[in-house]
């Protein structure tokens, strides 16, 4: 027989009284895997790229990098690419804290994987905070608990940091790259992206089973500080997803 959701909750709630408020907390129990953020993040790419108007690559290195293809492009959309790195042969060289871009100027920024190599990440925001049109739209992504990479790497940023440093933006939402299991796995394995994906449908019974003994003891033992510990868990993904748009003057 499957071993469903449902049925380890009742197991868990026949166990013990005390378990009682724990279907209140299932939202917080059952994760969205890494994997389903990443396709989520694709398609808001692609379809980004989709809406007319200029859509620029901050930073993107070669164009079409970063989950983006010339026909995800569609016929009404500009696109072009910046980098730093004239190597990378991208349309425009330059640097992302001193746009060569008049304010107001682009519809959609793609920034992917950019800002931990950028010694000013707050300039190169406010630089593209600057050059985004109204209702422009953001779609950045950043590391948090990943290793060291490229030739430069600065920073790693927290939702509290990515918040903050994005302050001036409207509807923005920062979304985790999985948690502290996935994060754990891509570590445990090297970072075979390849093989965390073969386990990935695994572990939604494991972190359901682990949240659920951790809470439960909780429970048992009145521990609120290990509750703390198990929310600050939660904010333990390998990196973070921003979406933002800069609206209309009110």
């Amino acid at each position: 027989m499957a071993l469903s959701k449902e049925r380890l909750i009742q197991a868990l709630l026949a166990f013990s009284p005390q378990f009682q408020p724990l279907p209140l907390e299932m939202p917080s129990l059952w994760r969205e895997s890494a994997l389903i953020r990443e396709r989520e993040w694709r398609c808001a790419v692609r379809e980004m790229a989709r809406q007319p108007g200029v859509l620029f690559d901050m930073g993107g290195g070669a164009p079409y990098q970063g989950y983006i293809s010339a026909e995800d492009v569609g016929p009404r959309t500009r696109y072009f690419c910046l980098d730093i790195s004239p190597e990378a042969h991208p349309h425009v060289v330059a640097d992302v804290t001193r746009l060569p871009l008049a304010s107001s100027s682009v519809d959609h920024i793609l920034c992917n994987a950019v800002l931990e190599h950028v010694r000013d990440p707050q300039q190169a925001i406010e630089e593209m905070h600057r050059v985004l049109r109204r209702p422009g739209q953001i779609l950045v992504s950043v590391p948090f608990i990943y290793p060291y990479h490229d030739r430069v790497d600065y920073y790693r940023f927290t939702d509290t940091a990515l918040r903050h440093l994005f302050r001036q933006f409207d509807q923005l939402e920062v979304v985790p790259v999985g948690d502290y299991l996935y994060t754990t796995l891509l570590f445990l394995t090297g970072f075979n992206f390849t093989l965390v994906k073969w386990l990935s449908p695994g572990l939604s019974i494991i972190r359901f089973l682990l949240r659920s003994a951790i809470l439960l003891y909780n429970r048992l033992s009145r521990a609120p500080k290990r509750r703390d510990l198990l929310r600050s868990l939660d904010k333990s993904p390998v990196g973070w997803y921003v979406y933002g748009r800069k609206l209309e003057t009110k």
